[in-house]
């Protein structure tokens, strides 16, 4: 009988665990904001500046830049002039340890090349636990692997890296780092959250 129970104890601290470990989708508030700091030491904010009854979500950053985001909080218009088809495919909500799911091909205008146009897919590599400490304090979360492929129309091609630690109990970014082999070492990014204000739903 004490090994029955010994065993369903494990089950149910197994089964917990499991759950811990996922990120649903996070539900934004106009107004909510998270300051982050880059490797150089230079902090930035981006606060959430309109929500649609969607789902769909805008992001103003402290550079001017306006990112909108769709319901499944994928990346879809960055700045004026780039739009990304569908979408700049990432990992799907909700976000769970050891599911690999999400990622695709999307493309969009290069930037900084007129006319060029950018045929990309995200691949996601690894979804894993773990704690990180960074400005903000230390967290429970949850990292994502990804690598994205891309060719330009000009024939150009190569591939960036990026891993993402979200936190279990804000279900928000803490840490981004990403590098571009087709730009080198100017292209790392390296940036972890200082501190956040007037989150929406983190239940």
């Amino acid at each position: 009988m004490k090994k029955l129970f010994a065993v369903a104890v494990l089950a149910l601290l197994v089964a917990s665990a499991s759950i811990a470990q996922k990120i649903a989708k996070p539900i934004h508030a106009v107004g909510e904001w998270c300051e982050y700091q880059e490797i150089n030491g230079k902090r930035y904010r981006q606060t959430v500046t309109e929500v649609g009854q969607d789902g769909t979500f805008a992001v103003l950053s402290s550079s001017g830049t306006v990112r909108v985001y769709n319901a499944d909080q994928q990346l879809v218009q960055r700045g004026g002039n780039v739009k990304y088809s569908p979408a700049w495919l990432g990992p799907s909500f909700p976000i769970k340890v050891g599911e690999i799911k999400g990622g695709g091909s999307f493309s969009y205008p290069h930037p900084r090349k007129p006319g060029v146009t950018v045929n990309a897919k995200t691949v996601i590599k690894s979804i894993v636990p773990g704690r990180i400490t960074v400005p903000a304090g230390t967290f429970d979360a949850v990292k994502v692997d990804t690598v994205v492929e891309y060719k330009l129309s000009n024939g150009y091609s190569n591939y960036l890296e990026q891993s993402v630690w979200y936190s279990i109990g804000q279900k928000r970014p803490i840490k981004f780092q990403s590098i571009d082999y087709g730009i080198g070492r100017d292209s790392k990014i390296d940036d972890s959250l200082v501190r956040c204000g007037g989150l929406g739903s983190t239940s």
